[in-house]
């Protein structure tokens, strides 16, 4: 558990922890002056907590160290120290003044589980005015053990030397155990590949680092190792890589992109022995190894994602100074409000990894629940893979349902992977907390905010009338607010926020005409009112500021009962001297409980330019109430506010040089009174602000003085209100006497204090019932401590008789009775119901939305079966069948509604009725329900048994007949008429379904071109891929499928042909190669240039046909080897050719002439030579016929830097240089010169200009309205043409013709033949596929078609064979005259050892073992 807990508090951090060291502890306000800070360390090794608890002050100041262990001298004037903590739960604070030199003793305690933690003491003087007092933020460490929490900061340097921090896209820790002796921690970050330029920089930083007793080094772990552990003989790389200033330029260890980075880090005390060691490794990749967790609720087969946060990170066992342990991932997942941790859900996970990519679940061996080391060790365990990790992740029996609660640990898992690898993970589940939702809305409530910023609204700044800005964002404006960390003033929780607004401009700022800036936490829920106007506040509200504050009110949901008021100031310098400026009213309420962490608090400032002096104040007769030790002003060397200079704050924790605050603490119980005064300035000239106090300190009590009376068998709540206005106080009621006496169908809410129900009471006709009983409300602090004493009250409750009158006076006001059911009486609220047989109207003025239930007699009627309710306020149908099941025939029955609004507030519309006894017979009425549902019937059976989309109207009838039966007649129609009218209305939806979903296919299909091209593919493919996705059904809509199977023959024949020319040209280069003699001389120069030529103009995709290559760039390397021993010098010279239009031109040949050098432009207008000579030249531009189109004579120079002047190009022997050329009506001019080859990575070119025309494809289409389902049989149906004549002598032809073609295939020996057979029988099989395109274009019926289809092919088949008999007599004859001629090429395969290049770690997934 001690590992969950840990987890739990870096939920949002989402940190990579190397060893758990735990920071605790908020440092905030203790002063609200930028006093100095000084960064301090205490060590406090070995000391227990009883005797952290009582630790001598002046024995602490005097431990107190930098970070370098160098004591830290407290100044010798220094009389007090004041420690301050503030609870992370409820946000009280606590301020303790100590005294030095007195033998006084500080509580320094901590949860046990905290190894180190962070307070704040103000040392100097006892005065919060005092700047001469010092700021220590101390680091406490209980102990020297090493424990250590490493951070990594991953910086990219530009090539220019910029260089920002990268976010990864993800990050992947884990521990790898391969090597016992040297567990690591293992980090990946996911980043894109550095551009060329730049580069990657690792820093990290170190907890342990920080501690005065250790000192970190950080090794190259390769080379640790090698030295056996002696630190001696090896660089360290601690001042590259440990605490550097990664903002500045170069600082950082600069990594290498997708390599594995080894770390050593060694931990020393202070006379350098190893007291322990760590390792890491680092890298930054493309793409690493991962498993996503899912917790999901499960309702049938709908999933619903159940989770809010998910943090993935590493947890580990038994650490310990040598950081030997076992990698698990914990998962920790925040569930959404509406699900309970103690709730089983169904975790899915769905892994990714460097090998397998996406398709990672596809690989897993077994998964099961637990850790395991081994297959082996898990063999008895059940495999859950398909239910835990499944490869369809959409499965409707996909997830593994347990409790993932991490109270009780969670539950543990183990993936095992073919390749070995092993995962283990363990998921845990918690509760939802509002403050980690950042889409969380806090409900309204009037109470006053406490210990925080405002949750709706805040103002941030304000436009004056010339459109300047004063804000925080630009510099010149200060917003006082609480927070966390701060509280500034208790009545910033009521709703008063100030601004200071200072221009450095020296401008006079004008406060009369101001639009305010306000920040909406969710504008579609929230506005704001302007109070003097009543206009809500828009782009043009500006108000008059610069006399008063002005007052605003907030409005939650468009609902005018749930606002808040908000009193806006803004405050600017006072360019006239001192001004004494204090928040908030004259006027305030004060209440000490725990609420208000038993204090308030008066934020003072002086807004003025000068030091506002001789500040107090003072107490005037008051009860119950006192000043604060140390939060107040007055007297020496505490009656000074600095003058207004700056809205910036200067130092960590302080706020403002101008700014104090007075408290006021509890003074004994009761009721608070008096008046607060606050002087400053000269003495005569003296500013003073007057504030009335009242109040209270008391215990919440029951405000609930009666219980309403409730009648029978109508729905009643009341709930036990108190005067409790604490959100940190939790209720808990209880009925200590009369438990038993609750009326019958009530029950009591201990949570809220609700009594509800139906009272079923009182029996025999009684006229009413009383109850007593005693309600006692227990009142607790966010734990479980009492925090007010327990108080009870006495309660009676009457349960009234359901009289007439009784029930139906119990409609509440807007919930009245729009129509009853049954006839109004002479009698008061009578009302009688005449016919049962018939559904009845009950119709209330309620708002439908509200609408709970419905009662009949006490028992809850069920919607669906006994009514159904609709809009129009409510509107009611009880039918007729519970009338005459639930309903009293001979009594009064009594039918209520239970209306509950957005507050939970029970409303109800009840009335009573008698059924009046019927004269009409059985008999009679039985023979007029069945004349009626006879009618029906014929409507029914008249619907045919397969039934098309024209039968819609039809079915339609016969359901609008149906349903306009009584429910006695319905239920005179036969089951099996019903089924057939339920059975066709199916079929129609079926049929609109199917038409429908393929309606967009047809599009598709229909945006293919009649005349086919390579071009077309994408569009192919597309359809292709929609109609695959159909339904078998569906796809018996497409109408036009038939075009969309043409264009795919045609797509094929065109990329078979293009092949074909592929191979062809790729031929003659491949001769060319050959040609070039195996031993290279300078005079092999002529050979390799006219292959060089002729490979560059081939396309890319025909280059790929050219299987000795290697041989030209061999050759062409040799000849270049020769050729440093001659004068001769060259460049290889890219160019990219473009029209005036800046176009490329595709597919020009281009030719340097002096040795003559030819290519072929690619797709992006860039050609290539190699080996051009440092000499003159003519560049000649053709087009891909070869006709000329421009030509320009050139020179190239031998230099140093690449540039170009005119006509003369300036290169390096040797080098690559990409020159920028632009052809315009026969002239060619050049642009510019790059060093290197700048041409783009090509893809295969295709020739889109042929085409293949499909127009004849689609000419006749199915009717989709003769598509018909058959309605008694369930299947859907084809036009049948009746033809069932037996098939058997044409499939014995069939088999007689295959046969014969297997015979002759046999008798084929050589490869070669057979060869030559296939593609003389490729081109016979062009009668199949104009056969098989004839059946899909004109959807012939299978049945009908048999005959023709077996006797064509049969026939075909035996012509085919005669053919082939031919075929390979002539084949064999040419095969003995080529046989001397036939070339065979056979492939070398090379075999690669890798036994050395293995790593130790083989890739991440086995990192992350």
């Amino acid at each position: 558990m001690k590992q969950v807990r840990r987890l739990l508090s870096y939920l949002l951090t989402v940190m990579v922890i190397v060893t758990a060291i735990t920071s605790t502890g908020v440092v905030a306000h203790a002063s609200m002056l930028p006093l100095e800070e000084v960064k301090a360390y205490l060590v406090l090794n070995g000391k227990t907590d009883e005797e952290l608890s009582s630790m001598k002050l002046d024995d602490v100041l005097d431990m107190l160290v930098d970070s370098e262990g160098n004591k830290i001298e407290v100044s010798n004037n220094a009389t007090t120290v004041w420690k301050y903590t503030k609870s992370n739960d409820d946000g009280l604070e606590e301020y303790k003044q100590y005294n030095i030199g007195k033998n006084e003793t500080i509580d320094l305690s901590i949860d046990a589980d905290i190894k180190a933690y962070t307070i704040e003491l103000i040392i100097g003087s006892s005065n919060q005015l005092d700047n001469d007092n010092i700021r220590y933020i101390i680091k406490v460490f209980i102990t020297d053990t090493v424990r250590d929490e490493i951070g990594y900061d991953l910086y990219l340097q530009e090539a220019s030397g910029n260089r920002y921090l990268v976010t990864p896209e993800r990050k992947n820790s884990g521990v790898n155990t391969q090597i016992p002796k040297f567990p690591f921690a293992v980090n990946e970050y996911v980043v894109p590949e550095p551009e060329n330029g730049n580069q990657y920089y690792l820093g990290i930083s170190s907890i342990a680092d920080e501690h005065p007793n250790i000192k970190t080094e950080v090794y190259d772990f390769w080379a640790y190792i090698s030295s056996g552990g002696n630190t001696e003989n090896i660089d360290s790389i601690t001042d590259d890589i440990l605490n550097p200033k990664m903002d500045e330029s170069n600082p950082g260890l600069a990594i290498n992109y997708g390599e594995t980075n080894w770390f050593a880090i060694v931990y020393l005390d202070n006379n350098n022995n190893v007291i322990g060691q760590s390792f890491i490794t680092f890298a930054a990749v493309s793409d690493t190894t991962y498993v996503d967790v899912s917790l999901y609720a499960k309702n049938g087969n709908e999933f619903t994602d159940a989770v809010l946060l998910n943090v993935d990170h590493i947890g580990f066992e038994d650490v310990d100074s040598s950081f030997a342990g076992k990698g698990i991932h914990e998962h920790c997942l925040m569930l959404k409000d509406a699900y309970s941790v103690d709730s089983e859900l169904y975790c899915v996970l769905n892994a990714h990894g460097v090998t397998y990519g996406d398709q990672a679940n596809s690989y897993v061996k077994k998964a099961v629940v637990g850790c395991y080391d081994s297959l082996e060790e898990a063999a008895n365990c059940e495999d859950i893979k398909d239910q835990l990790i499944p490869v369809d992740q959409t499965s409707s029996s996909r997830g593994y349902k347990a409790n993932y609660n991490y109270e009780n640990g969670g539950v543990q898992f183990t993936i095992f992977f073919e390749d070995g690898n092993v995962w283990r993970l363990d998921v845990l589940a918690m509760e939802y907390t509002p403050k980690y939702d950042k889409n969380y809305f806090k409900p309204y409530t009037d109470k006053p905010i406490i210990g925080q910023k405002d949750p709706w609204f805040n103002v941030t700044g304000a436009i004056d009338g010339n459109g300047k800005e004063y804000s925080v964002d630009k510099g010149n404006a200060y917003v006082v607010e609480n927070g966390k960390n701060i509280n500034m003033d208790t009545y910033y929780g009521y709703g008063y926020q100030t601004v200071f607004i200072k221009d450095d401009s020296n401008s006079d700022v004008d406060l009369s005409n101001m639009k305010p800036i306000f920040n909406y936490t969710d504008e579609n829920r929230l506005y704001a009112v302007s109070e003097d106007t009543g206009d809500k506040v828009d782009e043009t509200h500006t108000r008059d500021f610069a006399e008063a504050n002005q007052q605003y009110t907030l409005v939650f949901d468009d609902n005018e009962n749930q606002k808040r008021n908000y009193w806006i100031t803004y405050k600017k310098l006072n360019n006239n001297g001192p001004e004494l400026y204090v928040l908030g009213p004259q006027e305030r309420e004060v209440i000490f409980d725990d609420y208000f962490g038993d204090k308030h608090d008066i934020l003072i400032a002086n807004v003025g330019n000068a030091p506002l002096t001789n500040l107090s104040v003072e107490l005037r007769n008051t009860e119950n109430v006192k000043l604060d030790g140390y939060w107040t002003v007055g007297g020496k060397n505490n009656d000074t506010l600095a003058a207004f200079s700056t809205t910036s704050k200067t130092t960590q924790y302080g706020e403002l040089p101008n700014m104090g605050k007075i408290r006021l603490v509890p003074d004994g119980n009761g009721e608070v009174k008096g008046t607060v005064v606050i002087k400053a300035g000269e003495v005569g000239k003296e500013q003073e602000v007057v504030i009335s106090l009242n109040g209270t300190v008391k215990t919440p009590e029951i405000i609930t003085d009666n219980l309403s009376d409730a009648v029978k068998y109508v729905p009643y709540q009341y709930i036990i209100a108190t005067d409790n206005i604490h959100d940190n106080i939790r209720e808990e009621f209880e009925i200590v006497e009369g438990e038993q006496a609750l009326p019958k169908g009530l029950v009591f809410n201990k949570k809220t204090g609700e009594i509800s129900g139906v009272p079923q009471v009182p029996d025999n006709n009684a006229e009413y019932e009383d109850y007593e009983f005693t309600i006692k409300v227990n009142y607790f602090n966010e734990g479980e401590t009492e925090s007010f004493e327990s108080v009870s009250k006495k309660f009676k409750l009457r349960v009234n008789s359901n009289t007439n009158d009784n029930v139906y006076n119990a409609s509440d006001e807007g919930y009245t009775i729009k129509e009853h059911i049954g006839a109004k009486t002479e009698n008061s609220h009578e009302f009688v119901l005449e016919n049962i047989e018939e559904d009845q109207l009950f119709v209330s003025n309620g708002s439908y939305g509200e609408f709970v239930n419905l009662w009949l007699n006490g028992e809850k009627l069920e919607e669906g079966i006994d009514y159904d309710s609709e809009s129009g306020s409510t509107k009611i149908t009880i039918k007729s069948q519970t009338f005459e099941n639930k309903a009293d025939k001979d009594g009064t029955n009594t039918i209520a509604m239970e209306f509950r609004n957005d507050d939970n507030e029970v409303n109800r519309t009840a009335q009573n009725f008698n059924i009046k006894k019927q004269s009409n017979t059985d008999k009679d009425k039985d023979k007029a329900n069945k004349e009626a549902a006879d009618k029906v019937v014929a409507l029914i059976d008249a619907l045919p048994n397969s039934v098309s989309i024209s039968d819609k109207s039809a079915v339609e009838s016969a359901r609008n007949a149906y349903d306009a039966l009584t429910s006695a007649q319905k239920d005179c129609v036969p089951e099996s008429s019903y089924n057939k009218l339920v059975a066709a209305e199916n079929a129609i939806d079926t049929l609109n379904k199917n038409r429908t979903a393929a309606q967009p296919v047809i599009n598709l299909i229909d945006e293919i071109p009649t005349s086919i091209t390579l071009d077309c593919k994408d569009k192919v493919t597309a359809a292709r891929s929609a109609y695959d996705k159909l339904t078998s059904e569906q796809k018996e809509y497409v109408t036009n499928y038939s075009k969309l199977s043409a264009a795919e023959n045609a797509i094929e024949t065109l990329e078979a042909e293009e092949q074909a020319r592929a191979k062809d040209r790729a031929a003659a280069v491949i001769e060319l190669i050959d040609a070039i003699p195996s031993t290279v001389t300078l005079e092999s120069e002529n050979a390799i240039t006219t292959a060089r030529n002729a490979y560059n103009i081939l396309l890319s995709n025909q280059k790929g046909y050219v299987t000795n290559y290697s041989k030209l760039t061999n050759a062409e390397d040799k000849l270049a080897e020769l050729k440093k021993d001659t004068d001769e010098k060259t460049v290889n010279m890219v160019c990219s050719i473009i029209d005036k239009d800046g176009k490329a031109l595709v597919d020009y040949i281009a030719e340097i002439h002096s040795n003559v050098l030819q290519s072929r432009t690619d797709e992006n207008g860039f050609a290539r030579f190699s080996n051009v000579l440092i000499d003159e030249h003519t560049l000649i531009i053709k087009d891909s016929n070869g006709t000329k189109c421009a030509e320009k004579t050139f020179k190239i120079v031998e230099g140093d830097s690449l540039s170009i002047s005119g006509n003369e190009i300036t290169a390096k022997a040797g080098s690559t240089f990409t020159l920028s050329v632009s052809v315009n009506d026969g002239n060619i001019s050049f642009l510019k010169v790059e060093s290197g080859d700048k041409a783009p990575e090509l893809e295969n070119e295709d020739d889109k200009t042929h085409s293949i025309d499909i127009s004849d494809s689609a000419k006749d289409e199915e009717n989709i309205d003769d598509k018909t389902i058959d309605i008694i049989n369930n299947s859907a149906t084809s036009l049948q043409t009746g033809d069932n004549r037996k098939m058997y002598a044409w499939y014995l032809l069939l088999i007689a013709s295959w046969s014969t073609l297997v015979l002759i295939f046999i008798s084929c020996r050589k490869k070669k033949i057979i060869n030559t057979v296939l593609d003389k029988f490729l081109g016979c099989c062009d009668l199949l596929i104009i056969l098989k395109q004839s059946y899909k274009e004109y959807k012939m019926n299978f049945v009908m078609l048999q005959p023709i289809i077996f006797f064509v092919l049969s026939f075909c088949f035996m012509v085919i064979a005669v053919c082939l008999i031919v075929i390979i007599v002539h084949s064999n004859k040419k095969i003995k005259q080529s046989d001397k001629k036939e070339l065979i090429i056979t492939e070398e395969i090379k075999s690669v050892n890798t036994s050395e290049e293995c790593d130790l770690f083989l890739d991440s997934n086995s990192l992350l073992n």
